[in-house]
């Protein structure tokens, strides 16, 4: 706070950014809800793309626990489609290429999120600027207690991933 030099991931949104004008900053947790079907995962894919459109060297680690890397892949294609008419499926490879890396497991615990990050780092050539964890519910699974407790555990846990390894990580 106070630091007018802090600039974190932008969305190119004049609505996100103007209120957060000092975008996603490393460190961070961003929890979306909202009621099931309402396009929570749709919403994260297409903040993914707005960042990217921001900054040509953003990186994403997309970790899908509910849908195949298809089923995502179909979803960004879409999305891509919206922004770049026209595009071909080899486009969206392309402009994501070096950029993204989707995981679709149905379960995954803190120490294997961890293990795809630091395999993300490596793969890419640098460190993801964001970690989307698609999505909380089904990540909160891997700890124990009552539903309140595990998602409160999942919630702290990637508080600590997300700071220890100096990126933003989103959780619908």
């Amino acid at each position: 706070e106070g630091n007018a030099d802090l600039v974190g991931l932008r969305f190119n949104i004049s609505a996100l950014d103007k209120p957060m004008s000092y975008g996603q900053l490393p460190g961070q947790v961003i929890v979306t809800l909202a009621r099931t079907d309402a396009g929570k995962s749709i919403d994260a894919i297409n903040k993914m793309v707005r960042n990217r459109l921001a900054d040509d060297k953003f990186k994403c680690l997309f970790i899908s626990l509910e849908q195949t890397r298809n089923e995502v892949f179909e979803r960004l294609y879409r999305i891509h489609n919206f922004y770049f008419p026209g595009s071909s499926v080899f486009d969206v490879m392309e402009y994501w290429k070096n950029n993204l890396l989707i995981v679709d497991k149905n379960r995954i615990s803190e120490g294997e999120l961890i293990d795809c990050i630091e395999q993300h780092a490596y793969e890419a050539g640098s460190p993801a600027n964001k970690i989307i964890v698609d999505y909380l519910g089904y990540y909160a699974r891997s700890f124990t207690g009552n539903a309140k407790e595990r998602t409160s555990e999942a919630i702290m846990g990637l508080k600590r991933i997300a700071k220890e390894f100096d990126t933003v990580i989103e959780t619908p």
